[in-house]
């Protein structure tokens, strides 16, 4: 059983760490931002952007709020990038609503499969089974997409709308995978903490002192400036010390025995969601993915 344990902690931290390292040595998204004359936050609008929505469904700002972006965030910075999509003619206005023009999602499916080339160009080592790696990720997304729990599964959903990958070369076919879990991880962490009610600027906050990434005020401002306000971040503060899940000693937070209690059920929630629709699986073959997946992940680390 411990074995397991570990073998499903490390299928976790790998599917991270992929997604991380699978496209640092493509340098091509420059060339083609200046191409088409974006700045990275306003392409990864627009992908973003594409990726929530079918050809001709407009988002409205609130909706793009509620649904599109990091539902830990405070701060609405993509509002500044929609004029230029607009004026580039990547987006198009319709009443209160924005819309992914042809020419917006042509750039995205362009730029995606000028990065899937690149994969498909590499060669791994042979200690990597890639068809069998292949087939047991692939198993593994259409399981959970597939399975009673969570109920809300907005980040599954974007995987089913990307683009196709059939036939593709098997590294794209990993990569298509594996993004397909980590939302389905997504889905599953939101479901958890969702439960004890939280909101999910407050619930960042709380796992980053559970994590003990830092544990003060201005480590907090530091590390969360880009999704939350620093008046926010006070206030949020507040509303845990306030509920009992956070205390201040000298100048440090610390989470108190309820905190740390919930924090901790949270992520265990959080596994059994997850891994929900593994039940089937042998647990040697949950194992070997383990195993597999962190021969990929050393491969595109140690990557010239």
């Amino acid at each position: 059983m411990e074995t397991l344990i570990v073998a499903r902690r490390t299928i976790v931290e790998q599917l991270s760490l992929f997604l991380t390292l699978r496209r640092r040595k493509w340098t091509e998204l420059r060339p083609f931002l200046d191409e088409y004359r974006l700045t990275r936050p306003a392409f990864f609008l627009l992908r973003a952007l594409e990726g929530e929505t079918v050809r001709g469904q407009t988002l409205t700002v609130q909706q793009m709020q509620e649904s599109l972006f990091n539902p830990y965030s405070t701060r609405s910075v993509f509002l500044d990038d929609l004029p230029l999509l607009i004026e580039r003619g990547y987006l198009q206005q319709q009443g209160d609503g924005y819309v992914v023009t042809d020419a917006g999602r042509n750039l995205c499916n362009r730029i995606e499969l000028a990065a899937r080339a690149y994969l498909a160009s590499l060669e791994v080592t042979p200690s990597i089974s890639l068809s069998a790696l292949v087939g047991a990720l692939m198993e593994r997304v259409y399981g959970s997409w597939q399975a009673q729990e969570p109920l809300i599964k907005a980040h599954q959903a974007r995987t089913q709308r990307r683009l196709s990958v059939e036939r593709a070369p098997a590294l794209v076919q990993i990569e298509w995978a594996v993004l397909g879990l980590w939302e389905a991880r997504d889905d599953a962490h939101i479901a958890a903490w969702r439960a004890y009610r939280f909101s999910g600027p407050v619930f960042d906050i709380l796992s980053r002192i559970w994590s003990k990434e830092t544990q003060t005020l201005p480590g907090l401002i530091a590390i969360l400036g880009e999704s939350q306000h620093p008046a926010d971040i006070q206030q949020g503060i507040q509303e845990l010390i306030g509920s009992g899940y956070s205390i201040l000693v000298d100048d440090h937070f610390k989470l108190t025995r309820q905190g740390q209690e919930i924090r901790d059920e949270i992520e265990r929630e959080t596994d059994r969601i997850f891994f929900s629709s593994w039940s089937e699986i042998a647990d040697d073959k949950v194992i070997w993915l383990s195993e597999q997946l962190r021969e990929v992940c050393t491969y595109f680390r140690e990557l010239a």
